[in-house]
């Protein structure tokens, strides 16, 4: 993924250290287990494609309080973030995939999402 990241249409949303030292300290802790939140690697043909997060908005009262002044946040909502990283991948149905096996996989226990929020930058014209 790390070559990925460096092309504009992700570096423009991505704000990570693709490093393996950076990764490790931006999603070591999630993919261990200690963070409530879930980090999945994006599989395509066996390939890695793309990261998508699934993050408890109560864990987060900051950006929970920032959405409660636009829509009601109710007890229990998560919100999703994604990435498809290759150009090739872009503009191919993947992402309406990646997000529906997202919000599918947060109805089922042990997380049972009440709600999910997906805020979308007005200028990521693709999402």
């Amino acid at each position: 993924m790390s070559a990925t990241t460096g092309r504009p249409a992700v570096a423009r949303r991505w704000h990570h250290d693709p490093s393996p030292e950076g990764v490790e300290r931006d999603f070591g802790a999630a993919a261990r287990s200690e963070e409530p939140f879930v980090d999945r690697l994006v599989l395509a043909d066996g390939e890695p494609v793309g990261l998508v997060q699934q993050v408890p908005l109560a864990d987060h009262p900051d950006y929970r309080d920032e959405l409660s002044g636009v829509v009601e946040v109710p007890v229990g909502a998560y919100t999703i973030d994604y990435l498809i990283g290759p150009p090739e991948r872009i503009g191919r149905e993947l992402g309406p995939l990646v997000i529906a096996a997202a919000v599918a996989d947060l109805w089922r226990a042990p997380r049972s999402a009440r709600c999910v929020i997906v805020p979308v930058v007005a200028g990521n014209r693709r999402s």
